[in-house]
């Protein structure tokens, strides 16, 4: 199950991945929201892994909705990571990287 902290990450992570990709400011602050989730709040079951015999895996395996807003008119794609500090490791566990998320609507 994803917690707010593991929620804050992926914003986080997906607000670091535009700047450090495109050299130019936005005009209007980047924003990342999603339809599946609200911040602060964990993220719903659907979304959680399926896999058998951890009980802790017991989602759908649904992807979360995410839009994006206030990107620089370069950006061309963008890329999106889930990290979980509270992972029962050393170092926190790394869920998913997916990249090179192309735009479909440039009029964003």
């Amino acid at each position: 199950m994803f917690s707010t902290h593991v929620a804050r990450h992926l914003f986080a992570a997906s607000a670091f991945s535009v700047a450090f990709a495109v050299t130019a400011l936005a005009a209007d602050p980047f924003t990342l929201t999603s339809e599946t989730f609200k911040d602060g709040q964990m993220m719903p079951r659907k979304v959680a892994n399926n896999t058998t015999g951890n009980a802790n895996c017991v989602g759908e395996n649904v992807s979360p909705q995410l839009s994006w807003s206030g990107f620089p008119a370069q950006t061309r794609s963008f890329a999106v990571s889930c990290f979980d500090a509270d992972a029962p490791t050393p170092s926190g566990f790394w869920h998913w990287l997916a990249v090179n998320l192309e735009l479909l609507d440039r009029a964003a």
